[in-house]
């Protein structure tokens, strides 16, 4: 597997792009780990939820918000 490039999930060779934001420490942690392991963090975030993603059983947890295309609008409960 090249770790390199993270896989596509499904199929989907479509992009998008997200906003994230992270608590410096957690993003420090983030680049550490993932020079470690010779990729980019971006190649490491995606690998992380495609393996969150993967672990889910049964539909997403439902979402106070609406789809609009590939957009996801709302929030979670918590």
């Amino acid at each position: 597997m090249d770790h390199h490039v993270a896989p596509p999930v499904d199929g989907d060779t479509d992009l998008a792009q997200i906003m994230l934001q992270l608590p410096e420490s957690l993003r420090t942690h983030v680049e550490q780990i993932a020079a470690v392991e010779g990729i980019s963090v971006n190649a490491w975030l995606v690998r992380a939820v495609t393996v969150a993603v993967g672990q889910q059983h049964g539909p997403p947890p439902a979402a106070h918000g609406a789809w609009s295309g590939k957009r996801v609008t709302g929030y979670l409960p918590s």
